[in-house]
């Protein structure tokens, strides 16, 4: 298949592909420092990303030419830090919607921000921000999703999936996706602007993985226990009923059984 029709047109508006680099976000950190300021919402994209990076060090893992993998970056309004986490949670909903413009099953976000259809991923988050004293001034939004690849690691496979094994057939165009990931993440910016917090962690917590399911997860120290997600709070913590106590968890402290 030819690249231009893996990535469809090249005359959308701020946004960059390139053939290969080590890594999408710091391509476009790289950039904001020799330029600034760069357009709102300015997409970096890669055919060929060869050190991509995921939640926690991990390591995003990607076919050339079949996933998209981009960074997006976010010029932001004095965001005060104890916001922070109002980035994952405008970026996920973002990435839902996106998601649901192109699949018509189950779509759900598993905290804080990976992008599951029917109980497996197809989208993974990283966001890297940038802070002056008490304040972020910007961020940008790593984007790792699973397009025509259909054959995954071995110890990933039961949990991952693509728009082709979800039987999305014909071509799709990587740039129409970024736009409309661009177009959906505006939206929920101008809520945030707006101080709608309590409306957009509410909207957060309805789509949740397993909210409300009684589950198999693993602790810290790898002991596994049943649990039942509750919500997330306005710091980024899961809360969790387990044996009818409240118990709250940042993200070391615990790991999904999938």
């Amino acid at each position: 298949m030819q690249n231009n029709t893996i990535f469809g047109h090249y005359l959308s508006h701020h946004i960059i592909v390139l053939n290969k680099t080590t890594s999408t976000n710091d391509y476009l950190k790289d950039l904001t420092a020799k330029f600034t300021p760069l357009p709102q919402f300015t997409a970096i994209m890669a055919k060929t990303q060869t050190h991509g990076r995921g939640q926690r060090g991990s390591i995003w893992e990607a076919e050339p030419g079949q996933n998209l993998t981009t960074s997006i970056y976010l010029k932001l309004n004095k965001l005060d830090i104890s916001n922070q986490f109002f980035l994952t949670v405008i970026s996920s909903l973002a990435l839902y919607d996106t998601m649901r413009h192109y699949v018509n099953k189950s779509v759900s976000i598993k905290w804080p921000n990976d992008i599951f259809i029917e109980k497996k991923k197809i989208c993974g988050l990283l966001i890297e921000s940038k802070v002056s004293g008490r304040e972020l001034t910007s961020a940008v939004l790593g984007v790792g999703l699973n397009i025509y690849q259909t054959v995954f690691p071995e110890d990933i496979q039961h949990k991952t999936t693509s728009f082709r094994q979800l039987s999305l057939q014909g071509d799709i165009s990587f740039i129409e996706v970024v736009e409309t990931i661009q177009a959906h993440l505006n939206h929920y910016y101008q809520l945030l602007l707006k101080s709608r917090h309590d409306d957009l962690l509410e909207q957060y917590n309805d789509k949740l993985f397993q909210k409300d399911e009684p589950a198999i997860y693993r602790s810290g120290n790898g002991q596994p226990f049943t649990g039942k997600i509750i919500a997330v709070d306005r710091d980024g913590l899961l809360h969790m009923l387990i044996d009818e106590q409240h118990i709250k968890f940042d993200l070391k402290d615990i790991t999904y059984q999938l």
